[in-house]
């Protein structure tokens, strides 16, 4: 079920109190995120999200880093396997820096590397790649 929260549009246009906008791309994308993050948890993966932090003063959101943009959304661990996912929804890309370094994670051999759709890529999927063991998901990847 996708809830649909009021307040902020897609845009980032901050709106009055009486104007409501949904804000279906971004808490989607959230939500699908907090689904697979409960579901690995569940299934006794390690998980990491970074989230943005928000500016107070200009209402804006950014992810402090040192290195290469594009770091994957999720890094599941649970020995000896390694997930590695991007997210995105069905009208995202991956871009250029997303690219390299899922191919970077994919040159290392305990690592599993996987990009995840909403609506594309279902949890009942998700869970089945999750679920698997060490020596299963060797002979699936």
């Amino acid at each position: 079920m996708l809830r649909v929260r009021s307040g902020r549009g897609v845009r980032g246009r901050r709106r009055g109190r009486n104007e409501k906008t949904p804000s279906l791309f971004l808490t989607s994308e959230s939500h699908y995120t907090r689904q697979i993050v409960e579901l690995a948890t569940l299934r006794g993966w390690r998980v990491v999200h970074f989230l943005p932090a928000r500016y107070a003063q200009s209402d804006s959101f950014a992810t402090h880093f040192i290195g290469h943009k594009g770091f994957p959304d999720l890094i599941m661990v649970r020995p000896p396997r390694i997930i590695v996912a991007e997210l995105k929804m069905p009208s995202g890309r991956i871009h250029a820096e997303q690219e390299a370094w899922l191919k970077a994670f994919a040159g290392c051999p305990c690592v599993e590397t996987y990009i995840w759709i909403a609506g594309v890529n279902t949890l009942e999927e998700i869970d089945a790649i999750l679920s698997q063991t060490a020596m299963e998901s060797s002979t699936s990847s």
